[in-house]
């Protein structure tokens, strides 16, 4: 599966994209969770990746493999900066495998 996705974060605000996750049953560990994070007043954003594990108990936990932040290579744009907002286009491959790859871009 591939798909590519524009996005507009705007002061502090958060995207959530949820891969491999099937309506009918409920999130588990084959669930990816990709968030991409801006903080408030800021150009700094963040990618984190997560799943759904379990606990000793059996309890499900959001568990955060990796957390990176995204650098903003736009110099053009000035305007972003005083109106606090950050667009980016996501570009997704899912082969199905163990493997995500998302390359995330500034625009």
């Amino acid at each position: 599966m591939e798909y590519e996705i524009n996005i507009r974060l705007k002061g502090e605000s958060s995207f959530w994209l949820f891969t491999r996750s099937d309506p009918n049953v409920e999130f588990d560990k084959y669930t990816t969770i990709l968030k991409i994070f801006k903080e408030d007043r800021s150009q700094k954003s963040f990618l984190s990746m997560s799943t759904f594990v379990h606990d000793n108990r059996g309890n499900k936990l959001l568990k955060t493999f990796i957390k990176h932040q995204l650098i903003n290579y736009n110099k053009e744009k000035k305007s972003n900066v005083d109106e606090d907002y950050l667009d980016y286009k996501i570009y997704i491959v899912d082969s199905g495998e163990d493997c995500i790859i998302a390359r995330i871009f500034g625009k």
